[in-house]
């Protein structure tokens, strides 16, 4: 199940702390530890592996994420962090219309059943 306010949880993700532990394959995914907003002395992992074709898969072990959410705050600060580093910045949003009308690079959070995060992509102003 999706988020219903992405926008909130990706103000509430620029809060968050992430530590991120770099695969050691080609094709293994990325850890992080994120902390968590509500705890400081509790900690979450996310897993992120990244598709050939542009959609991200990602887990977290938070109670949202372990009753069948996805795009928790902690994935968004994760996959934040990630672009980052590339000296990117990223949007979420709910609707594929909402984020092909940004013209930025497109990405796609997927549960592996049908929804799905639209991500785009763009350069920090």
């Amino acid at each position: 199940m999706r988020p219903k306010k992405i926008k909130d949880l990706q103000a509430r993700s620029k809060k968050l702390m992430v530590r991120i532990m770099d695969p050691l394959e080609p094709d293994d995914p990325y850890v992080m530890i994120v902390n968590s907003g509500t705890n400081p002395y509790l900690s979450r992992v996310v897993t992120i592996k990244f598709g050939r074709d542009g959609t991200i898969s990602a887990r977290c072990t938070c109670q949202w994420a372990q009753h069948g959410g996805m795009g928790c705050t902690h994935v968004i600060a994760a996959l934040s962090k990630l672009a980052a580093r590339k000296k990117r910045a990223l949007s979420f949003w709910l609707t594929p219309e909402e984020a092909q009308r940004q013209k930025q690079h497109l990405l796609r959070l997927s549960d592996g059943r049908t929804e799905n995060i639209w991500i785009t992509s763009r350069q920090p102003a």
